[in-house]
């Protein structure tokens, strides 16, 4: 701490954090921001035309996966408005990835994490259960959320 107090024309260490001798350390740190080293800037963007979002993908999964949690249970709670739920819930999740994000690629992504889960679901567990059964009601939830994701994921972002 000497040796920088010793230089206090480049440097100061009065206040929370170092800072240049002409104030700058609150201006350098205020914001953070990332250079794209590979693919396309995806929406929404600032003032200064920098992405707002960073986890978009993150999210995109998140949304899919728990969607597609919800709906498993929810259409054996209550058949069949259990079911109508879990479409209806589907589809507009989905598509208010695509609107949040302005990229048709999230639709995608958050759909395929919504079809992985169901896949899982739908498969026989360690001790041979399936949350998504094979009659009338899985069979509708297969067809009709699959139909859901595939309508919102073709709507325009």
């Amino acid at each position: 701490m000497d040796a920088m107090r010793a230089h206090a024309t480049q440097i100061t260490v009065d206040g929370p954090f170092f800072a240049l001798s002409n104030n700058l350390g609150l201006q350098v740190w205020g914001n953070e921001y990332y250079s794209l080293v590979q693919g396309d800037k995806s929406e929404p963007f600032n003032k200064d035309g920098r992405e707002t979002d960073l986890f978009a993908g993150v999210l995109s999964i998140t949304v899919g996966a728990l969607v597609s949690a919800a709906a498993v249970f929810l259409h054996l709670l209550l058949p069949p408005y259990g079911l109508i739920i879990a479409i209806l819930g589907t589809f507009t999740s989905i598509w208010v990835v695509g609107r949040r994000f302005g990229k048709r690629r999230f639709k995608f992504i958050a759909s395929l994490s919504w079809v992985l889960i169901f896949s899982k679901a739908a498969s026989p567990g360690s001790g041979g259960e399936l949350l998504v059964q094979g009659d009338n009601l899985g069979s509708a939830l297969m067809f009709l959320g699959f139909a859901a994701i595939v309508t919102a994921t073709a709507m325009p972002a």
